[in-house]
């Protein structure tokens, strides 16, 4: 069943319409990391290599390309430094500056600063979470290290920082209490006092924390029980910290969980490919058998670097869809509906890598993505990508001019009789309108006239269909050129 699912979402990313055209709101920008940028590229040690790791929103609006390197500016060894240099861009994606650092004010000294990501602390500055130390660091407007920050806990002494998430009204971590295998999530406020802060048990591997849509939290972890099985331990917070359930199973290996309208799905990179479990309403459905989809991948690059985890990244986004990022032969980028069928894929460019960090992928206010990579052949260049919502991306360079795009209108949705499906901007030759169930079943083709065509709720047989949520697909010599979902209700 697995690979079937592989085989069948393959063809699926070979047909589906990718990246063809773009704007000046889109683009691609390459950075080079050498000491014709910055002079302290010369003393970044290239044993240790340099990494792209996330990206983030200054406060002027620019955007940063966090990056990970190692400084060295010769013997004694002692002077080896952990660094995250920020290569700065504008909105139009003009290269700005180079911000090398952690830099501490005493003298201009290089300071340890390997970060998993930054994000804004509300009051002008930036807070990053760093890979070793066990504290925050906190940093000014400009980036530079400007001190460290710890978290108390009511519960025992904190000595790690897992997770560091940026929320409405101040942030939320996941820390670890010394000696135990307690965890603190704690609602932290600007100025990082306590909001409140619950303690949970977590055993396993992998543990994590993430915003629900409905401003609560999740957080979970995962471990192998026996030989061939694992266990999933799930909590579940409300926006104010109060506990509202908690679920513990046997399950397949889950590394990630994302949430869409309360459906739960999780994610594990395993040699097969990037499987997706569909976990149900509340994960109360039980333990899924079967992958609901299976991502066939390739590593560009050995995917552990000084522990970081760069092997795939999943975001919500405000439209309530789900977007991946992962090395594949067919496309970096898949975004996906709340029912997790393909809307689109984006590869743009070939060989990349994500970055490694926890931030390599984010959504900007207008819905588009921004992502970093890196491409390794034939010299090593640190990449910033901006996808608009249709997956289309290009070069500033060399902008192409996009088509008036294909779209679909159908009325009156909800309908019980009759859909009218209108089209506009449709190809003429070659192009098909179909209509599919949610298991992505061809369920009929529909006849178009004047660009328009008329569906009365029944299949390919002339057999009415069962009520329920529906796909309009416009397609093209196999791609998908645009697609619209309906409700048949009788």
């Amino acid at each position: 069943m697995k690979k079937y699912l592989a085989l069948l979402f393959c063809l699926c990313c070979v047909l589906n319409i990718a990246a063809q055209a773009g704007n000046d709101s889109t683009f691609v920008c390459y950075y080079s990391p050498t000491a014709a940028i910055h002079p302290n590229w010369e003393y970044c040690s290239s044993s240790y290599g340099t990494n792209a790791s996330s990206v983030f929103e200054m406060y002027d609006g620019s955007f940063g390309v966090q990056m990970l390197t190692v400084y060295n500016p010769g013997p004694p060894l002692e002077s080896l430094t952990f660094q995250s240099p920020i290569a700065a861009y504008n909105r139009s994606g003009q290269y700005l500056k180079t911000i090398f650092g952690p830099v501490s004010d005493e003298g201009g000294v290089m300071e340890d600063g390997y970060y998993s990501h930054i994000i804004r602390d509300g009051m002008g500055g930036y807070l990053a979470l760093d890979r070793f130390h066990p504290g925050i660091h906190r940093l000014d407007a400009n980036l530079q290290f400007a001190g460290y920050e710890t978290i108390s806990s009511s519960f025992g002494h904190v000595d790690r920082i897992l997770e560091l998430l940026a929320v409405n009204d101040g942030f939320v971590a996941l820390s670890h209490i010394a000696g135990a295998d307690n965890y603190a999530i704690s609602k932290l406020n600007y100025d990082l006092t306590t909001s409140w802060e619950r303690c949970t048990e977590m055993t396993g591997s992998v543990r994590s924390l993430s915003q629900t849509s409905d401003g609560g939290y999740i957080a979970w972890c995962s471990g192998r029980q026996q030989e061939s099985h694992y266990y999933l331990n799930t909590f579940r917070f409300s926006a104010q910290g109060d506990s509202i359930w908690t679920t513990g199973q046997l399950s397949p290996y889950v590394e990630k969980i994302v949430e869409v309208n309360s459906r739960y799905y999780g994610l594990a990179y395993e040699p097969s490919g990037l499987h997706i479990y569909d976990f149900g309403i509340n994960l109360l459905q039980g333990s899924p058998d079967d992958a609901l989809l299976v991502i066939p991948t390739y590593n560009l690059l050995p995917h552990d670097v000084y522990g970081f985890d760069p092997q795939f990244k999943v975001i919500r986004t405000s439209d309530d869809c789900v977007v991946v990022a992962v090395s594949t032969p067919t496309g970096e980028i898949f975004k996906f509906d709340s029912n997790f069928t393909l809307l689109w894929t984006c590869n743009a460019l070939e060989d990349e890598r994500m970055g490694i960090g926890r931030q390599p992928l984010i959504e900007l206010a207008n819905g588009d993505l921004l992502y970093c990579a890196e491409i390794r052949s034939p010299f090593l260049r640190i990449a910033l990508v901006r996808v608009d919502t249709s997956g289309h991306v290009t070069a500033l360079d060399d902008p192409i001019i996009p088509a008036a795009a294909p779209s679909i209108s159908a009325y009156p949705n909800p309908f019980n009789k009759e859909l009218v499906v209108e089209l506009k901007n449709a190809p003429k030759l070659n192009s098909r309108l179909e209509v599919y169930n949610l298991k992505g079943q061809l369920i009929r083709r529909l006849k178009v006239a004047d660009s328009e065509a008329i569906w009365d709720g029944r299949d390919a047989a002339n057999k009415p269909c069962a009520n329920g949520i529906y796909f309009i697909k416009l397609t093209e010599n196999g791609r998908i050129l645009s697609s619209k979902k309906v409700t048949l209700l009788r």
